[in-house]
């Protein structure tokens, strides 16, 4: 494979994948900060963690703040594990636009990728979408 640098400093393809990088990294950002503040407003009325024996855990006042407590955490995680996806789609898409500008890889290559990262996040955004109560009322139904 050859070595070659495929563009030159003052080359449109520098500067549109220094833009599509920086854009990229700006999203990114902005992803991230709104995490870090979404964590900063998180759940100030769930208990305190008590610690006992050397592991950490929830002490709540009766059974029903148990189950709100666990459907909280529950639904958190997942938006974590969504979000934390996002993220990742959100880095290759970026990577994958600048391989594509600077012709590091061809369009058929590049394009399919980008299709299959799109039906990815489509997927899980969809999926996302349908309840545990609605999977159940389904089990039960048929």
């Amino acid at each position: 494979m050859d070595n070659k640098i495929l563009f030159q400093l003052g080359d449109g393809a520098f500067w549109l994948s220094v833009a599509i990088g920086g854009l990229g990294l700006l999203v990114i950002a902005g992803v991230l900060w709104f995490a870090r503040w979404l964590k900063s407003q998180d759940a100030e009325w769930l208990p305190k963690p008590v610690e006992t024996e050397g592991q950490t855990a929830l002490q709540p006042s009766n059974k029903f703040d148990a189950q709100f407590i666990a459907h909280y955490l529950e639904n958190r995680l997942e938006f974590g594990a969504g979000y934390g996806q996002t993220v990742l789609a959100i880095l290759l898409v970026t990577v994958l636009g600048i391989l594509l500008v600077t012709k590091t890889i061809s369009s058929e290559a590049g394009l399919s990728l980008l299709s299959a990262i799109a039906g990815f996040v489509f997927a899980k955004g969809t999926a996302a979408h349908v309840s545990k109560s609605e999977l159940e009322t389904d089990k039960k139904n048929g």
